[in-house]
Parts: structure tokens; sequence; C-alpha cells
């Protein structure tokens, strides 16, 4: 059977309350009651439950993952998967779940989004591009969680955030330096939409 919080307490000769602060990372214990707890939680390997932890907090610690793409667009491109997993690495890093929601249909990705909120089982969503109607972010932006977008956005969001390269200013730097440097012969080679 797995240890429980009143084990920890029990092994580490502190209260019950004082486990529960330091899981919580609360800051008002004593650095003496915190090492006693955490020694406690390795000796015990402990892990905590994440259904329990959901049900008494303020939810799950996710993040959505939403990719609007087909799979037969990434599956042979080798940015979504990288993309994907310096997403993953980072939110395990930080302590987060990562829940891939794939869609074609955006009426369905935003019920799904909307459901997932709801429930509080995630804490920020990331969209793997744009979607192709922007009233998407506005029925988001109403729940009051981070939405990072790899791509653009055009309207004014409180909480829908855009990371995004400038592909035409970028493709004319390019074209100039091929240029300056005497090549004439220049093409432009892009994968289909």
């Amino acid at each position: 059977m797995s240890p429980t919080i009143y084990d920890i307490a029990r092994v580490a000769g502190v209260s019950k309350s004082t486990v529960s602060r330091v899981l919580n990372k609360q800051t008002n214990i004593s650095p003496e009651a915190r090492e006693k707890v955490l020694r406690a939680i390795e000796e015990l390997q402990y892990q905590p439950n994440k259904l329990a932890r959901a049900l008494t907090s303020s939810g799950f610690d996710a993040i959505m993952v939403i990719s609007t793409r087909s799979t037969k667009t990434t599956a042979g491109n080798p940015f979504f998967s990288e993309v994907l997993h310096a997403i993953t690495a980072k939110a395990e890093e930080e302590g987060f779940d990562v829940i891939l929601q794939t869609s074609h249909n955006p009426a369905e990705d935003l019920q799904k989004c909307e459901s997932k909120i709801k429930q509080k089982m995630i804490k920020g969503i990331i969209m793997l591009s744009s979607p192709a109607d922007e009233s998407f972010f506005a029925q988001l932006d109403k729940y009051d969680i981070p939405v990072v977008v790899i791509g653009k956005v055009e309207g004014q969001y409180a909480h829908v955030y855009s990371v995004d390269t400038d592909n035409f200013g970028d493709s004319i730097a390019l074209t100039d330096a091929l240029i300056e440097s005497g090549h004439q012969n220049i093409a432009c080679l892009h994968a289909s939409a």
C-alpha cells in the first residue's frame, strides 16, 4: 500500500497539517520541519495522488496542447514532433502533465477546451497553429487561463499570447543576403498548406 501523509507525519515527527503545508509549497513552516518532511517523503518514496490533490485544490496540473492540423501534415514534419517534445519536457520539469487534443473541427476543439477548463483539468492551453476562426480566442479568453498560440493572432485578448515568425520579412532578408553574395538563380521551395 502506498504511504499517506499520515505516514509521512509519523516518520517526520510532525503534524499532518505540516506535511500538507510542505506538499502545497506554503512558506509558513520552519526550515527544520520542512527538511524532516522532505526526508520522510524520500524515505517512504511518497508519490502524491494527483486525483486526490485535484479534488482538494485548484484542479489538476495539466496543460492542453491542441493540434488542429491533420496527421498527414504533422506526421512527416519534424517541427511538430520537436515542438511537442520540448513542450512535454518543460511541462514535466515544472510538474505539469500534458493532454494532447487533436481535432479537425474548431467547434469540437472549443467544446473540449471549455469542458476541461470547467472541470479544472487544465491550467493552460498551447495551440500548435492558429485557428481559422479567431472567435475561438474570444470564448477561451473569458476563462482567465493562458492560451499560447504558435502562429499569428490578429485580435487583442487579455489571456491569449502568440509566438510567431516573420516569414515574409525573413524571406526578404535571406534573398537580399543571397543576392549580396553574388547568387543570381534563386528559387523558393515550400510545403503545401
